[in-house]
């Protein structure tokens, strides 16, 4: 003999529940904020002689310009609407030199960068949005290859260009052959940050770099590998490109 349940409406209630889509991603709503286009860094590679210190010629120029960092946020922008067509953003720019300079501090060391969260957090008020897509810079061993060759040391972070004026190259393609690159690199981290309470929900490191050889065969240092617009077409490809990556992996 087979007995028949039958749920009981509060029981129904509560199965129907459980299974009811959750409102969090579609009512998800963004802020896009970058920090990383304050400054590029250009990384002239010197001989290393055995210790671990970084021995390369860095030289850091402001940018007072937000070029940067509007190419960074429309990346952004574009990205989240492929995913999530119907998602409210909100594209940020700021001045406020504190919040460039503090940047990873917020998340790294937030008891004393209390003020700069403080600040953020103002410019999320009012601003409806449930979190914050943040670009910052990021530093790690530079990792620029031709083809299957590493063509760089030490240690790189932000936007820049990375120059080795010393090796020897070949274009396998045309034959030209030279000395000498320059590598037009992005390498930042994207956070996706409650924005309530500015705890970070997931963040993602990218490395972009192009490195360009002297394959002319002229004796020329590695900086007028390119033009000055070629340059600035170079560094905003990597950093548009790297920070569109990263949302799929930020937004699930």
């Amino acid at each position: 003999m087979t007995s028949k349940f039958r749920p009981t409406a509060a029981m129904a209630a509560v199965v129907a529940c459980l299974f009811m889509p959750t409102a969090g991603a579609a009512e998800r709503s963004y802020a896009i904020l970058s920090l990383a286009g304050d400054s590029i860094t250009t990384v002239l590679e010197r001989p290393q002689t055995g210790s671990k210190i970084d021995q390369n010629e860095k030289t850091l120029v402001p940018i007072a310009d937000k070029v940067f960092d509007e190419a960074a946020i429309q990346a952004i922008n574009a990205a989240i609407k492929k995913r999530e067509p119907d998602a409210k953003t909100v594209l940020l720019l700021t001045p406020d030199p504190g919040l460039y300079k503090a940047q990873n501090a917020m998340f790294e060391s937030p008891s004393s960068t209390a003020d700069d969260r403080t600040f953020l957090k103002s410019l999320l008020t009012n601003r409806a949005v449930t979190h914050l897509v943040l670009v910052t810079k990021a530093r790690a061993e530079a990792d620029i290859w031709i083809s299957d060759i590493p063509v760089s040391t030490g240690r790189i972070e932000g936007l820049g260009y990375y120059m080795n004026n010393s090796i020897r190259i070949r274009n396998t393609e045309t034959g030209g052959h030279g000395t000498g690159i320059l590598a037009p690199f992005a390498y930042v981290k994207v956070r996706l940050i409650d924005a309530a309470t500015l705890n970070v929900v997931d963040e993602v490191v990218q490395k972009k770099a192009s490195p360009v050889g002297n394959h002319t065969g002229e004796s020329r240092a590695s900086w007028d590998v390119l033009t000055s617009a070629q340059k600035i077409d170079y560094l905003n490809s990597r950093l548009k490109e790297a920070v569109a990556e990263a949302v799929p992996r930020l937004i699930k």
